[in-house]
């Protein structure tokens, strides 16, 4: 199966189609996502070409998409930066994410499948009751690779206690599918 491309234009009018919008909320969509990508919130993988439209793999495009729709539920951009420098294996101007994983491009045959693919995302505070160095952590996978046991805290080998202070659960498949069909049909 050949790897499918979208513009931003193409990916948030098939995101609006999917949800439904009306055409002014299509243009209002748009501008988020430019403003997203010269954010730096949603990039490409595939090489840019000087004078051409910017074109989107399908990892790329669940990403996007991903991003879009967390911050249209209200999440800030910070959040969704930690999220994305996690779950992607370069960032923005091409350089390399040492601690991130190819995350999309993993689950990409899931996600095209319709099975349900969640994106993990923990606030986790380490150290002491102060609350101190606060971080993130991101995983995708299923529900059931996504360990949602009850355990909020713990402690490591090194005596490390590790505390999540809030977890969000994304569905990126419910996000994802209905815009790489819609996709696929044009």
């Amino acid at each position: 199966m050949t790897e499918r491309t979208a513009t931003l234009r193409e990916i948030t009018d098939a995101l609006a189609t999917a949800r439904g919008m009306s055409t002014d909320e299509h243009e209002r969509l748009y501008s988020r996502a430019r403003t997203m990508r010269d954010r730096g919130l949603i990039f490409t993988r595939l090489p840019r070409s000087q004078g051409r439209e910017t074109k989107y793999a399908e990892g790329d495009i669940c990403a996007a998409v991903t991003a879009i729709s967390m911050s249209l539920a209200g999440t800030s951009q910070d959040v969704i930066a930690a999220m994305l420098g996690q779950l992607r294996t370069f960032g923005p101007r091409g350089e390399i994410h040492a601690c991130g994983t190819p995350a999309f491009e993993d689950h990409l045959a899931a996600i095209r499948s319709g099975a349900p693919v969640f994106v993990r995302f923990d606030v986790v505070h380490l150290g002491d009751d102060s609350g101190r160095w606060p971080g993130t952590h991101s995983r995708m996978g299923s529900l059931a690779s996504l360990g949602l046991e009850e355990e909020f805290e713990r402690t490591d080998a090194y005596g490390a206690t590790y505390r999540i202070e809030k977890s969000d659960l994304i569905p990126v498949t419910l996000h994802c599918k209905p815009v790489l069909d819609i996709l696929a049909e044009d």
